[in-house]
């Protein structure tokens, strides 16, 4: 299994200061943050983890409004990208609120180092390239990220790190107008109980735990 057993160190000042001027830019473009996505915190995290562990190949599950892919671009230029999402380009461009398709979202800001898939992230793992960095955050329901845990560490370069979004212990409270998304925490612990050397490791912002972890191994 080529997962990680730490996480990298993100405390670096470089880091903080490339996060501040990616966020200014995020701003300006009209992508800081879109309601009901991930929040900007865990966007933080994401973006300095992949520059500290100096992420050459990174997969984002999914597209969505591009928001995502944006902000793994930002932080890794020279990187290859591969953003995959099974909703049509006309779909995401009504979802932006900006009529604007990922693809000119990107253009828009400069970067042309992501590749946009119209797929189902289970076929494209299925025959995907290695990376070192995949960002799980499609399909929440408990059957479909059970498939995509396995398929993703098969597709995991040496050293490799997953991250899953709304990955909500059974004790969580979602904030006033979320809603209880349970699908992604108990595929994991469904494969941590069938003995898959796996751990949760959250994502901590500030010293709080945010909704949102990394999968290491024990």
């Amino acid at each position: 299994m080529n997962l990680r057993t730490e996480l990298p160190d993100i405390s670096n000042h470089w880091l903080e200061m490339d996060w501040l001027n990616s966020k200014a830019l995020m701003a300006e473009l009209g992508h800081g943050e879109i309601p009901r996505v991930m929040m900007i915190p865990t966007r933080k995290v994401l973006h300095k983890t992949v520059q500290a562990m100096q992420a050459v190949d990174i997969l984002d599950i999914e597209t969505y409004v591009g928001t995502s892919a944006l902000n793994f671009a930002l932080a890794r230029p020279q990187a290859r990208i591969v953003s995959v999402d099974k909703k049509p380009r006309e779909f995401r461009a009504t979802r932006s609120g900006r009529d604007e398709t990922p693809e000119q979202l990107l253009a828009r800001a400069g970067l042309h180092n992501v590749e946009f898939r119209i797929e189902c992230s289970l076929k494209y793992l299925r025959s995907a390239g290695k990376f070192d960095f995949i960002c799980i955050d499609g399909c929440h329901k408990q059957s479909h990220v059970f498939s995509e845990i396995p398929l993703a560490l098969a597709a995991l370069k040496p050293g490799g790190l997953i991250f899953l979004d709304d990955m909500q212990p059974e004790d969580y409270v979602p904030l006033p107008g979320w809603d209880r998304i349970p699908g992604p925490w108990r595929a994991v612990q469904s494969h941590i109980i069938a003995g898959m050397p796996i751990k949760v490791a959250p994502v901590v912002h500030e010293g709080a735990k945010t909704a949102t972890a990394f999968i290491l191994k024990c």
